[in-house]
């Protein structure tokens, strides 16, 4: 496989591709991050700039630079991360540290051991100095579900015991050594090139296989760190106003389609679970919200009542903002009150918001 195949097989084809070169002066490093437009671009690019510096590639695509608090142009950062197709760990070895493992062989194992776990076929790379392993989706996902998927993964490899580096696996805005490109940490630079290719997957049938092990260990979630610049969903904490189900569904036509409510009736069928966990941190903090999610839910082939009132208590924090709303669904572009409210509980109590018109398109992720 080539550096163009390889990079067509880990990256989303939406956003701009990050090329990161790891710069060496004076007993400093730092990262210099180049912008690509295209996948192609950035695979060419990656080759030719290996014959000098050391390359790696951003597994995240991202939106464009912009200006921070200090002013600084940024790029690269897990608050502008965007799509992801890919779940990703680092096997790193070194056996003077004990959170890595001792030989090539003993990390091996421990990647068998996690795909035979979820029943998962990764695809491997050789670093130079361990493994990467990845999971690979067939659709992109936005960051927020890339980061939900990898919190499963990170649950069952800490049950598990594998030394998977925990500042990789969860970090929007990684960087790894992408194959035809060379590690030259060592006095001869090394090839990074593939051990296997894997399979891809679709989102639901990682997340099934993830979280029915979870299930069958009774496995309780392992630390995370939340990220510097990452404020979760997106939610409103304060006091928010009380609301009424059935009027947030009249005027937002993400619930109606979720729930298949008026012009989506019947078609709530081909509706993925992270777009219902968006609409249960909507609906669930109205004032009839739970008893509205079991039954706008219950026509639901794969409905299940125990399972539903989980996912509703296990939304602890506040009501759900349209923004992180809209990276699921795709909505806000085509919503005639998307500059009356940012949170569609608030849709509940208005009476100034005019319903949603039938012919609201909404996009599945």
């Amino acid at each position: 496989m080539e550096t163009l195949e390889f990079l067509e097989w880990l990256l989303p084809p939406d956003g701009n591709i990050v090329l990161s070169i790891l710069k060496k002066e004076n007993g400093r490093e730092w990262w210099q991050n180049r912008k690509f437009t295209t996948i192609a671009e950035a695979a060419d690019q990656a080759v030719k700039l290996d014959q000098t510096e050391e390359v790696y590639v951003a597994l995240h695509s991202f939106n464009d630079w912009y200006e921070d608090d200090n002013g600084k142009r940024r790029l690269r950062t897990q608050e502008n991360a965007d799509w992801c197709k890919v779940l990703y760990d680092d096997y790193d070895v070194d056996p003077d540290k004990p959170k890595k493992y001792d030989s090539k062989k003993e990390a091996i194992a421990d990647i068998v051991k996690l795909a035979q776990a979820l029943r998962l076929k990764p695809t491997i790379v050789d670093s130079g100095g361990g493994y990467h392993a990845y999971f690979n989706l067939k659709e992109p996902v936005r960051t927020d579900t890339w980061t939900e998927l990898a919190s499963l993964k990170r649950d069952i490899a800490s049950f598990l015991g594998i030394k998977i580096d925990t500042a990789v696996d969860m970090d929007a805005a990684r960087v790894l050594r992408p194959i035809g490109t060379h590690n030259k940490k060592y006095a001869e630079p090394i090839p990074v090139k593939l051990i296997k290719k894997g399979e891809s997957y679709s989102v639901g049938l990682i997340r099934e296989r993830m979280q029915a092990f979870i299930d069958q260990n009774n496995i309780t979630p392992a630390p995370k760190h939340t990220p510097r610049g990452k404020k979760g969903f997106g939610v409103l904490k304060q006091n928010y106003p009380a609301s009424s189900a059935e009027k947030v569904a009249e005027h937002c036509s993400t619930v109606r389609a979720v729930f298949g409510l008026g012009e989506f009736e019947g078609k709530n069928q081909n509706i993925e679970e992270p777009q219902w966990h968006r609409a249960i941190g909507i609906v669930k903090f109205c004032s009839d919200g739970e008893e509205k999610i079991h039954e706008w839910s219950s026509d639901h082939e794969y409905y299940n009542a125990e399972s539903t009132q989980e996912k509703i208590d296990a939304w602890e924090v506040g009501p759900i903002s349209c923004i992180e709303v809209d990276k699921v669904m795709g909505c806000k572009a085509d919503c005639p009150v998307a500059d009356k409210c940012k949170f569609p509980i608030q849709l509940g109590a208005s009476e100034e918001a005019d319903p949603v018109a039938y012919e609201t398109v909404v996009e599945d992720d």
